[in-house]
């Protein structure tokens, strides 16, 4: 298994059900880290197939710069999963991105809100840009203006973002995280700043975790199914090396997110 990180909630629950099914198949796992960097992700491949693996997973590091390709594994099944790469011979498997995303936006919209931030990391990773396209169509709908921020991966330029969006007479009314490492730096913020939710500014994000029920007011979020989709990614590849088949072309599997609405949207 190759992810991008471990410190993340999503990714530490996905490496959490690709081992449980790999267990259940019998297998033990080698689990590695590419930090987001193509180089070190290639590096590593190679090491895993330098020790013979039956088979690889993978979070994959942005599709423009992941070298994972049929032709580096040959007859090793590779099943890749959140992200898609280049290389439309390997199986893949995602989530509704730009549909939940697109939802949640509608939501906020609903509230009467009409001006919305999106607070997110780089575009360059697929499943932020997917998650920004759908907050943009919602706004489009509506005939609403975008206003996002793409440099949420640290606390400092979270909070500096903040702070000029909460100014003013056209200050923001509603904020959308793009994923939990977004949102973790937004509530920081928004505390710093002594901005109260919801009454201040409504907040829904991407991704559920394990304290968003917990929070003063509990947090509004688009769940993804992250252990489904290790376990599917990891059924798809024991079925792989069952068969022992490499296809031409890929399974796409996309697997649909659910609304979960608490407090902090009002």
């Amino acid at each position: 298994l190759i992810i991008p990180y471990l410190y993340d909630p999503f990714f530490a629950n996905c490496a959490h059900a690709v081992t449980t099914v790999a267990k259940e198949h019998g297998y033990s796992v080698i689990i590695t880290t590419s930090n987001e960097d193509p180089d070190t992700e290639y590096a590593e491949a190679e090491r895993m197939l330098q020790r013979h693996v039956d088979g690889l997973v993978a979070i994959p590091t942005p599709h423009r710069e992941s070298r994972i390709s049929r032709a580096l594994f040959g007859k090793t099944p590779v099943v890749i999963f959140d992200r898609p790469v280049s290389d439309p011979a390997l199986d893949v498997v995602l989530v509704q991105n730009t549909a939940g995303a697109r939802r949640m936006v509608e939501h906020l919209i609903e509230h009467g809100h009409k001006r919305i931030a999106f607070m997110g990391l780089s575009r360059n990773l697929f499943t932020i840009n997917a998650r920004f396209l759908g907050y943009r169509r919602a706004l489009q709908d509506a005939g609403l203006d975008e206003d996002a921020f793409f440099g949420c991966a640290s606390y400092e330029d979270t909070l500096q973002a903040l702070d000029e969006r909460l100014k003013g007479a056209n200050a923001t009314t509603a904020i959308f995280t793009s994923n939990t490492l977004a949102t973790r730096y937004v509530l920081s913020a928004l505390v710093h700043l002594g901005v109260k939710m919801p009454g201040d500014v409504a907040f829904a994000g991407f991704d559920d975790f394990d304290m968003a029920e917990c929070t003063s007011p509990s947090l509004t979020v688009v769940r993804q199914p992250a252990q489904e989709m290790g376990r599917v990614a990891t059924s798809l590849l024991f079925d792989r090396i069952a068969r022992g088949e490499i296809p031409q072309t890929g399974n796409r599997i996309v697997l649909p997110v659910e609304i979960v609405l608490r407090r902090s949207c009002g």
